[in-house]
């Protein structure tokens, strides 16, 4: 039998730098419309909620090696990103506006 992958959970982690933690939660935030929350902790993590209600989180991943392109700026542990999703379904899950 084939798998449906409409009926399948999944989520995803997307790791980054040249952005720190603050900004990427703002700009998830923005997208979102809605507010990005420092909830702190060992992995300095960021919560921003989508307009479903599920809880994306924003995190420091060690490792990461940090870049950024301003070659004067001296970065740190807070260009270390990583975007967690909520659990996921295909159903429920709308890409598209994601994607303009």
């Amino acid at each position: 039998m084939p798998l449906d992958f409409r009926d399948q959970y999944f989520g995803c982690e997307i790791e980054l730098t040249g952005i720190n933690r603050a900004t990427a939660a703002q700009t998830l935030a923005n997208l979102f419309g809605t507010r990005a929350e420092h909830s702190g902790g060992g992995y300095d993590a960021y919560r921003v909620k989508d307009l479903d209600g599920k809880e994306w989180k924003i995190v420091r991943d060690g490792s990461i090696h940090p870049e950024c392109r301003r070659r004067s700026v001296l970065i740190g542990e807070t260009y270390k990103v990583e975007l967690n999703s909520p659990k996921l379904e295909c159903p429920t899950f709308k890409i598209g506006h994601l994607l303009k």
